[in-house]
């Protein structure tokens, strides 16, 4: 530092020299004297510093003093305001402690409390003004820990009128506006809204309503624009509704067609424009049906006399209309049908005919007038046959069959005649009414077709009857010579696929080339017959069983191969079964049966093959049968019955669904498992009528357990391949869930096995998209055991891929099972996929597949396949063993 500079005061004045120069100078400041005699140089500057804080401080002071006389000034004016604001209220106040004693109260409250003086309620208890539960709901209110928020309830008012019902609402007041800091300091403002008018009016409302919707008529008002302001519910019936006042704001274009809505509104305008009520004849299309109605409308005026809307009162006159139009088309049918129509009084006189009787007889009206229809006799029937028409007539009011009649010409030709009797009010026959027809080509067309009786149409092949009479016909023959032949019944397989992915025109077209490719394959002297849909039975003549074997397997060859119909490759194959004469049976229902029964044993080990029948197989075949009908009775009688089994979260096990398993036990054959009857119900529209009642339950044992208050997120429902590619399966889906409306469509999961999936996978992607666009789940099942590509996995939406029980079973052990399971969590978890491991029962399980990132567990070790009663029993006690502390 330079020896010629002022040292900083603050470093040669020590803390004690401070203290006492700020007391100095504070003296000096008082006394207004700051010239201070042996001061030093450096002391002066550290005073000068300290009077500057002081002249600072004093500011501080006085800032603070102003500020305190303006909040008590603005305080003041608020309480003044707010004592101006709770007395001026237009309904009834009062303002009350927890203990619920009144404070304060405006003029309004003394009014509804028919008081005259406030000490008669200040500082007493509010509850004596109040019935017993209205107390009781503002008692525990008053003394409950709550927020601010506002609170509400219908009260009853003791009044020296009576009893007064009232709406009241309570609100705590603020703490921090100096209310009160604990429960017992707490404030509250009770508001209290006199009903009693509110209620009258409800009533006279109530009596209005009533009185409309038990009209017979419908009752309406729309408003300028159109909306509806008023209706009742023959009116809600009408446009399929259930009540009327889902029908208030609507437009009548949400009602009925544009054009219908259009006229409406346009009629209304008429009244607008005249002020005057309008009587109209008006009608609208609904659900396809026309509706007539006699309408009067007229202007709503408000208390300013402006018309804000129009009213109608209309009458159904439909049933009406339709009579006149059914009478007109009556006549028209008369005058123009193609039918021949003659009308006869009681003594069987002609005295009408139509035109087209002139153009079937060649008689006109004029000439056959006054006469008996006998003119037009042909004498082809004897007396016999016109007795038993008029007993039939006069006994059973009617008689119709084919009869021969004579032209004007003189030509014979067929009539298909219908003759009534019209009775009159008192019920005695007073007219004849003949219809009859020419059927003269019906006739030529009869006879060219008992020319191709025996034989297909679509196909050209023999048909059922044919194939009997050269069977038989075979069977005499070789009754004498001993020589074998051969039936073959061929059933071909996903024919039926065929028919609903690309309609009925391609499966015909594919029928065609079946039947050319057999042909290829057997000799003039064999019969083809086409018995069924996609059911061929082929006789091979002359042949020993092992020749005829040989033909199958080349059959099955033949019609394995692709075919090509519009250009578009399709695929199916062929099931055969053989019998032969005289081994297998001598008459041809036995070879045809047991012909059949060898089929039906190629389509269950695996299709695409033959099979030559022997003898144990009629025993399997009546067990097929016999479940068969025992199945449709239990499904008729409610005997087949549900499980469901829980899956639940590996991570947290929180339950996140159930799988619907289904059992039938039969009283005779005992329990019998879905594998050996679901294949049974597949090969018929059965399976759909058990899918159906599948959802359904599993839909309302959802629905149950939510509203009981249970965690029942989702259930999960198995689909065959059958009914999943059904042109109706989507629709099928709308109607259960339209019957659940409290579920959401995320609660139904369909579980479909990888080969259902990868099956015509352009007709599966469609219906996979409808399904999610519904909010349908989809899950894959027995994933692994199929032969689904990546490629196919990621384009399909998907949400669950279940991991077979196969490969769970041996995990800990295998190092295959292992890897696979693995490979299996990780693709899904790449496709943003859930796994669900179907059979985890032991610890180890559950272990690794926590480890391994498995979602969802499914299996013994967390709970059996369980009935309703049992599941809910399980679920109490599962949710309150998962309950977190």
């Amino acid at each position: 530092m330079n020896s010629t500079e002022t040292p900083a005061p603050d470093s040669i004045l020590s803390q004690e020299e401070r203290s006492k120069l700020r007391d100095r100078a504070l003296q000096a400041l008082s006394n207004g004297d700051l010239q201070l005699e042996g001061v030093t140089p450096a002391q002066q500057a550290n005073l000068d510093s300290v009077f500057e804080e002081l002249r600072v401080y004093q500011a501080e002071l006085e800032i603070q003093n102003q500020t305190l006389r303006l909040a008590q000034n603005q305080l003041q004016s608020s309480q003044t305001l707010y004592q101006m604001l709770f007395e001026s209220l237009p309904v009834a106040a009062l303002l009350i402690n927890a203990m619920g004693v009144i404070n304060e109260i405006n003029h309004q409250a003394l009014k509804l409390l028919q008081l005259k003086k406030r000490h008669h309620l200040l500082n007493h208890s509010l509850y004596r003004y109040f019935s017993q539960d209205s107390a009781s709901w503002l008692a525990q209110n008053l003394t409950r820990e709550s927020s601010l928020s506002l609170r509400e309830q219908t009260l009853e008012l003791y009044t020296s009128e009576g009893t007064q019902v009232v709406a009241g609402h309570l609100v705590r007041l603020p703490s921090s506006q100096g209310y009160g800091n604990g429960q017992a300091d707490a404030q509250f403002i009770l508001l209290l809204v006199d009903l009693s008018l509110e209620i009258a009016k409800q009533e006279q409302w109530q009596l209005f309503e009533s009185i409309i919707n038990n009209s017979p008529t419908l009752v309406y008002a729309f408003d300028r624009e159109g909306k509806c302001i008023l209706a009742n519910n023959k009116l809600a019936e009408l446009v399929g509704l259930e009540d009327a006042n889902q029908l208030i704001g609507k437009d009548r274009y949400d009602l009925m067609g544009e054009q219908d809505a259009k006229n409406h509104f346009n009629n209304d305008g008429l009244v607008l424009s005249t002020h005057h009520p309008i009587n109209y004849e008006e009608h609208f299309f609904k659900d396809g049906k026309e509706h007539f109605f006699f309408s009067n409308k007229f202007p709503l005026k408000n208390l300013n006399n402006e018309i804000y809307a129009v009213a109608g009162i209309s009458l159904d006159i439909t049933e009406q209309r339709l009579s006149e139009m059914r009478l007109k088309i009556a006549l028209q049918v008369f005058s123009q049908g193609q039918e021949g129509i003659m009308i006869c009084n009681q003594n069987n006189q002609i005295l009408s005919v139509n035109k087209a009787f002139e153009n079937i007889t060649g008689y006109n009206e004029k000439s056959v007038l006054g006469k008996n229809p006998s003119v037009l006799s042909s004498g082809k029937h004897p007396k016999s046959f016109y007795e038993k028409m008029w007993q039939t007539l006069l006994s059973e009011g009617k008689w119709s069959g084919e009869i021969w009649n004579r032209r004007k010409t003189g030509e014979v030709y067929p009539q298909f005649l219908t003759i009534s009797l019209v009775y009159d009010d008192k019920h005695q026959v007073s007219h004849y009414l003949g219809v009859f027809s020419d059927i003269t080509a019906r006739k030529l067309a009869e006879e060219e077709i008992q020319q191709l009786a025996f034989y297909d149409s679509l196909t050209g092949t023999a048909n059922r009857f044919l194939l009997r009479e050269r069977v038989e016909q075979k069977l005499k023959e070789v009754e004498r010579t001993l020589i074998e032949f051969a039936i073959l019944y061929i059933d071909l397989d996903h024919f039926k696929e065929i028919n609903d992915v690309y309609g009925h025109g391609a499966g015909d077209s594919l029928l065609k080339e079946v039947t050319q490719r057999i042909q290829t394959q057997i000799r003039k002297q064999d019969t083809l017959s086409r018995i069924g849909g996609d059911e061929f039975v082929l006789m091979l003549d002359a042949i020993e069983c092992e020749a005829a074997a040989h033909t199958a397997q080349k059959l099955v060859g033949i019609l394995t191969a692709p075919y090509f119909v519009n250009d578009v490759e399709m695929n199916i194959s062929a099931s055969i079964g053989l019998a032969i004469y005289p081994d297998h049976g001598q008459d041809f229902e036995t070879l045809l049966k047991f012909a059949d029964v060898a089929m039906y044993y190629s389509k269950t080990n695996g299709r695409n093959s033959y099979t030559v029948f022997e003898d144990w197989m009629i025993k399997s075949s009546q067990d097929f049968v016999t479940i068969d009908v025992a199945l449709r009775n239990a499904l008729i009688h409610q005997k087949l019955t549900l499980v469901f089994q829980p899956q639940v979260n590996f991570q947290n096990h929180q339950l996140e669904g159930f799988e619907a398993l289904l059992r039938w036990n039969h009283p005779e054959m005992g329990n019998i498992s879905p594998a050996d009857f679901i294949p049974i119900a597949e090969k018929s529209d059965l399976i759909i009528d058990i899918s159906d009642w599948v959802i359904q339950q599993s839909l309302q044992m959802l629905s149950q357990l939510q509203q009981a208050g249970f965690n029942a997120p989702r259930v999960s429902v198995n689909i065959s391949s059958r009914e999943f590619i059904h042109p109706a399966f989507i629709k099928r889906i709308k109607n259960h869930l339209a019957l659940f409306p409290n579920l959401s469509a995320q609660c139904l999961e369909l579980e479909l096995t990888e080969r259902v999936a990868m099956h015509d996978l352009d007709k599966v992607r469609m219906i996979f998209e409808q399904l999610h666009a519904l909010g349908v789940c989809i899950a894959l099942d027995d994933f692994g055991t199929g032969y689904s590509s990546l490629n196919t996995l990621k384009n399909l939406p998907l949400q669950t891929l279940k991991v077979d029980m196969s490969f769970v079973k041996e995990v800990i052990v295998s190092p295959e099972d292992t890897g696979v399971c693995n490979a299996i969590i990780a693709m899904a978890k790449a496709l943003k996929l859930k796994t669900v491991v179907e059979g985890v029962e032991n610890p180890a399980q559950v272990a690794f597949f926590e480890n391994a990132g498995a979602d969802t567990a499914q299996g013994y070790w967390f709970a059996k396949p369980m009935a309703l009663p049992a599941l809910q029993h399980w679920l109490k006690t599962w949710e309150k063993a998962t309950q977190k502390p």
